[in-house]
C-alpha cells in the first residue's frame, strides 16, 4: 500500500519582501491568447515584473516596423498585461500604452506597481490588449517568451507526494531559500516489512528519512 505524505518546507524568506520567478520562459502572441500556466511560487505581491528572454517581439500589424520588442508596430511603443484566473493583474487602456501602473526599464523590461495574490491553485499568464479583448487580430503576429517575477512575500508550497515499495516522490525547490523546518504530515497508507507484516503510519522509524 501507498504512503502518502504532505511535505511542507519552511523558509525564513516568507517573513520579508523578496522577488520570486513566478513564470518561466513563458510565451505570449501577438495574434492569439496563450494558456494560462500555474506559477512556481505562491505570495501577496505589491510588484509584477517581466524580463524579456527571446522572440520576434509583439506585432499589431506584420506589415509595420521599427518599434521594441513589446510592440513593433513603431516608434517606441510598448504593449503588455497580466491575467490570473481569468481576471487582470495589470491593463491597458489601448492597444500602444502601457497600463498607467507599469513602466519599461531598458529594452528588456517591464515592472508595473501593482498588488496581487499568487496561492495553489492559481494561474496566470501575460498577454497584452487585443488578444485579452479578441479585437483588431487580422492583422497582428509575432511572440515573445518572457520570463515573469513578483516582489513581495512569498509563501511557503506544500508539496504531496507518494511512496510505493521501492520507489518514492521527490521535489525541487525552485529557488533558493534557507529551510527552518520541515513538516511531514499523514495523509493514508500503511507501511509493510519484506516479510508481509503490517507496521501503520510511518512504520519503524530506522526505515523513514528525508534526504
Amino acid at each position: 500500500m501507498p504512503a502518502a505524505v504532505s511535505l511542507k518546507t519552511v523558509s525564513r524568506a516568507n517573513t520579508t519582501n523578496t522577488c520570486v520567478q513566478l513564470l518561466d520562459n513563458f510565451e505570449y502572441y501577438g495574434e492569439w491568447m496563450p494558456s494560462y500556466a500555474t506559477t512556481m511560487n505562491y505570495g501577496s505581491f505589491t510588484q509584477l515584473k517581466t524580463v524579456n528572454q527571446s522572440g520576434s517581439g509583439i506585432y499589431c500589424d506584420t506589415k509595420r516596423s521599427g518599434g521594441t520588442v513589446w510592440q513593433q508596430c513603431c516608434c517606441g511603443l510598448n504593449s503588455f498585461e497580466a491575467m490570473k484566473n481569468g481576471g487582470y493583474i495589470v491593463s491597458q487602456s489601448n492597444w500602444h500604452t502601457l497600463p498607467s501602473n507599469c513602466y519599461a526599464s531598458g529594452s528588456t523590461e517591464i515592472i508595473c506597481n501593482a498588488n496581487f495574490d499568487i496561492s495553489s491553485g492559481d494561474t496566470i499568464l501575460a498577454t497584452w490588449y487585443e488578444p485579452s479583448r479578441s479585437i483588431s487580430l487580422h492583422d497582428n503576429g509575432g511572440s515573445i517568451q518572457a520570463d515573469l517575477y513578483g516582489y513581495g512575500t512569498a509563501t511557503d508550497p506544500t508539496v504531496c507526494f507518494g511512496a510505493r515499495d521501492n520507489s518514492y516522490g521527490s521535489f525541487y525547490v525552485s529557488t533558493a531559500i534557507s529551510v527552518s523546518n520541515v513538516l511531514m504530515t499523514y495523509s493514508s497508507g500503511n507501511v509493510y516489512n519484506s516479510g508481509g507484516q503490517e507496521v501503520t503510519k510511518w512504520g519503524n522509524s530506522a526505515w523513514f528519512g528525508v534526504v
